[in-house]
């Protein structure tokens, strides 16, 4: 979390933070693209916690894979939407990139991790190095992943207009009255 935070203060103070962009209106989407966001840096989060309880054995690893399943949908779901709509705005097409290529490493690391457990099954009073790598790697990039979903949800917030319909019906009825 705290890994976040530093993130996103990074973010807030970076100079391409401080230029006025217009936002980009939506339309119609269920959900919009920063609710969609929201929702993969939650079920990141959620995806964290299960991996941190099965590595300490408070759970069994099913979760855990339920859960992997889940994010790699969800992630999915949003850098398709995002790559698509919005392939043209940098600040959005970049992390979505990111994140796509941290989630295909971040699986493949978590295969990894679980290949070394299988191959060690044996309880050695010290980890071996295979483990102590793939599981240490795999937790690094759950950080970056989350990072970086958290950065795509605090950039389509800032980025995606969501009611940008209802603005204009506002504004157009605001001008339609008599002085």
């Amino acid at each position: 979390m705290i890994f976040c935070i530093v993130i996103a203060m990074a973010l807030f103070t970076s100079r391409s933070w401080l230029q006025d962009e217009p936002p980009i209106p939506e339309g119609d989407r269920t959900p919009s693209t920063p609710t969609l966001a929201t929702l993969a840096a939650a079920c990141v989060w959620v995806q964290l916690i299960l991996g941190a309880a099965f590595r300490h054995s408070g759970i069994k690893l099913l979760p855990h894979l339920v859960g992997a399943c889940v994010v790699t949908a969800v992630l999915c779901w949003m850098i398709v939407r995002l790559l698509t709509r919005y392939g043209n705005v940098n600040h959005l097409r970049k992390p979505a990139q990111l994140l796509l290529a941290l989630l295909m490493v971040q699986l493949g690391l978590g295969f990894a991790g679980y290949l070394t457990r299988l191959q060690w099954r044996i309880d050695p009073p010290q980890p071996i190095t295979g483990i102590v790598i793939s599981t240490v790697s795999h937790v690094a990039g759950g950080a970056l992943v989350l990072a970086t979903c958290v950065v795509l949800a605090i950039q389509a917030r800032r980025m995606i207009n969501v009611h940008a319909e209802e603005a204009a019906v506002h504004s157009a009825s605001r001008k339609a009255i008599p002085a």
